[in-house]
């Protein structure tokens, strides 16, 4: 159609689509450069499809997959999704092993209801711990029918992973000590479910601690239905040699059961000497100081003093928070000869009216011929130095004769006591 060339467009353009032509019908309108009369108008369809605003309900899975540790309960999402959910929809599913089998969940009722405007609907599997060492399993569900206005979409099916869970042992940690002579206690735990019965063995291997230092034969424990740890006991051999500490290693190798080795399998044993080692304590089991002064504590090595010695120490906070002293660790090194050290810790001074505070200091990993004595901790009181102020309320009162005075005390801290009198 020709449209005279003397006439420009209307700046707008008015549509609406046609569903039966399946077409846009769009009226385009011209006017006269003479005055404002309509021209020319004319009707175009437009191969270009939109969305149907009346689209119909779909029903999809959320998720594509999902997992679930074994002994939990694996929830499976569905959600129906349209512009029209004034109805009600039914959809079935129905449960398909991959590498589980049904033994290992409790398979639900086969099918889900949406009421009117309702979205989303769970399906809850509960899955069973079978108490046995296997490899993750996968079981899938899948959207089959629906009953109602509603169409099953893409997203049909959802994969579910259920993670092994496996009991642990291994040690209950990863160092200890011992003093040469006397019987080492060696702890192994369990995790889990502890329905099983697990052999585990373990080997020793010699550090700077010989054969002739302990009994290193090696062997077994077994842990029965139910037990949750097991005892090893290590016996180490006194001898008379004046020497430094020495060490050697145990190691869990193998579990016959259902089982498996945790992270902590290997654990290093350190003998100290007995002949003529020295001991470290702190000269006393408490001290006192006025917050924002320093805290000097003093550690004492008794005994042999011929070698060099160290011990670690490291502050704990009790009622004090790390605002109000310094968070330290270290080393005290003594040379031959020498028999005390000295720490120094900071406290803060910060102005505020509070109880008396306290925190520890410990010492711990002695090395050389020495070993902690019965004195380890300290505790450190640090006492306030803010006082609080009192004022009347008032800087004169006067009441009748026979009347009761009321006198206020105020005191910085927030609270208040009233101090009462009669006058005669």
């Amino acid at each position: 159609m020709n449209v005279d060339s003397d006439v420009e467009p209307f700046d707008g353009i008015s549509a609406a689509y046609d569903y039966e032509s399946e077409g846009y019908l769009v009226a385009y309108g011209h006017m006269s450069t003479s005055g404002g009369v309509i021209r020319v108008a004319y009707l175009d369809v437009s191969t270009t499809d939109p969305v149907d605003p009346n689209q119909d309900p779909e029903i999809n899975m959320d998720k594509t997959s999902i997992s679930v540790e074994e002994g939990q309960t694996a929830s499976v999402t569905v959600k129906r999704t349209g512009d029209d959910l004034s109805g009600s929809d039914t959809v079935t599913y129905v449960l398909s092993d991959q590498t589980s089998s049904g033994s290992d969940y409790t398979e639900p009722s086969g099918t889900l209801t949406f009421a009117v405007d309702e979205t989303e609907k769970t399906i809850e599997i509960p899955t069973i711990n079978d108490g046995l060492h296997e490899e993750n399993e996968s079981f899938t569900v899948t959207l089959t029918s629906v009953s109602g206005t509603a169409s099953i979409g893409s997203s049909d099916t959802t994969s579910v992973t259920i993670k092994d869970i496996n009991d642990e042992i291994e040690f209950a940690t990863d160092a200890m000590g011992v003093e040469e002579g006397q019987d080492l206690v060696v702890t192994l735990i369990r995790m889990g479910n502890q329905l099983g019965t697990d052999e585990v063995t373990y080997t020793f291997s010699t550090g700077s601690a010989g054969q002739e230092d302990y009994i290193n034969t090696g062997g077994s424990v077994t842990f029965e239905p139910g037990q949750s740890s097991k005892e090893i006991v290590v016996s180490t051999i006194d001898d008379t040699d004046v020497e430094n500490s020495e060490d050697f290693k145990m190691t869990l190798n193998g579990i016959a059961g259902e089982s498996i080795l945790g992270s902590q399998k290997t654990l290093t044993v350190t003998i100290s000497d007995n002949d003529g080692h020295s001991t470290m304590n702190f000269a006393s089991e408490t001290a006192m100081a006025e917050e924002g002064q320093d805290v000097t504590l003093t550690v004492v090595r008794t005994g042999s003093t011929a070698g060099t010695d160290t011990v670690s120490y490291e502050t704990i906070t009790g009622t004090t928070s790390e605002l109000d002293h310094a968070i330290q660790s270290g080393t005290l090194t003594f040379i031959p000869g020498e028999t005390v050290q000295t720490i120094t810790i900071s406290s803060t001074d910060d102005n505020e009216v509070e109880t008396d505070e306290t925190f520890t200091v410990s010492l711990t990993q002695p090395t050389g011929n020495a070993v902690l004595g019965s004195m380890v901790d300290t505790v450190v009181t640090l006492y306030d130095n803010d006082v609080p102020t009192v004022e009347f309320d008032l800087s004169t009162l006067s009441v009748n004769e026979g009347d009761t005075a009321t006198v206020v005390l105020t005191l910085s801290e927030p609270y208040e006591k009233i101090l009462q009198s009669t006058m005669i």
